[in-house]
């Protein structure tokens, strides 16, 4: 692999020495590109596509479907693909077109629609609703302990999400907020539908493997444990002394404990998030600092590093 970086950094130099030769490249993957290949000189200007919210969506089918579906018709599927790259979307309109050659009819609105169904079905009425309670949980919680104003929220027929910018750096009291915040969806569900479902557990970048992160972190690189131990993070977790373990543990269920109590304080307040999120699918800056007016928001000392990311 070293050879075809240097082979490809040999190109770049001998075309950055060109006079106008512009470089353009992309990638699916940025975290795995080779960090000489990015430097200045090289593709030193990164720009980043996201998934288009819903008015792109909306935007996108509008222009590939003209004529062929309603306006009502069209939100529906906007809201139906949300979440869904501009490939995707692409790609959902080929299927229906070909759907229609092959069943030798003209194109219309029923091929769409079929399409998209088997692309991605609506989510059903009780699962967008404790998504939205989960994602509000999220909002709720990040006014109640102090965090940077959240950026988006969204809810979509594959998850939800909770954008807000990162903590630049982290005390205990601070961490100790993000971890109930991280865990405040689960414990939302729990307040406001009785049970937790296996969404805020599902995956390396659930909630829970966050928190679990976040507090490993604290107890084995921040120094915010009783000893000044310091594991590496590529550590397996098994390996991990059994008292570091513990004391992991104890964070973890201290926090969720918090972030419940948390939840019933503000119970009606969730709802009320949840029903506004659960209509319009997605939230700005603005429309969540409105919602989130009747909570007193704490600054959040600052002192050690987190990544930016979502809840």
């Amino acid at each position: 692999m070293m050879g075809v970086v240097n082979g490809l950094l040999t190109l770049l130099d001998r075309l950055s020495a060109t006079e106008g030769v512009i470089l353009v490249a992309a990638t699916n993957n940025v975290e795995r590109v080779d960090t000489a290949v990015v430097r200045a000189g090289r593709y030193d200007r990164h720009i980043r596509v996201n998934p288009p919210d819903r008015g792109g969506v909306r935007t996108f089918l509008s222009s590939a479907l003209a004529g062929t579906i309603t306006e009502d018709h069209l939100d529906r599927l906007a809201d139906q693909m949300m979440g869904r790259t501009g490939a995707e979307l692409t790609a959902l309109v080929r299927d229906a077109r070909t759907r229609a050659r092959s069943e030798g009819k003209p194109f219309s609105a029923e091929h769409v629609q079929a399409a998209a169904d088997a692309f991605q079905p609506p989510l059903a009425p009780d699962l967008m609703w404790r998504i939205s309670v989960h994602e509000a949980g999220h909002l709720v919680a990040g006014a109640v302990f102090g965090l940077p104003a959240a950026t988006s929220a969204r809810v979509t027929p594959t998850g939800g999400e909770v954008v807000r910018p990162a903590i630049p750096s982290l005390t205990r009291d601070s961490l100790r907020a993000f971890l109930c915040a991280v865990l405040s969806g689960r414990a939302a569900e729990e307040v406001v539908l009785g049970d937790i479902s296996s969404g805020g557990g599902t995956g390396t970048s659930s909630d829970l493997a966050h928190a679990t992160k976040l507090a490993l972190e604290a107890e084995c690189g921040l120094g915010f444990g009783p000893t000044l131990t310091w594991v590496p993070p590529e550590t397996p977790y098994s390996l991990i002394p059994e008292p570091m373990r513990q004391r992991i543990e104890a964070s973890l269920q201290a926090a969720q404990t918090e972030a419940r109590a948390a939840m019933d304080r503000h119970r009606t307040t969730i709802e009320r998030i949840a029903a506004v999120l659960s209509e319009r699918r997605e939230l700005d800056t603005a429309q969540i600092a409105e919602l989130l007016t009747e909570i007193p928001v704490e600054p959040v000392s600052t002192d050690a590093s987190v990544p930016a990311g979502t809840e």
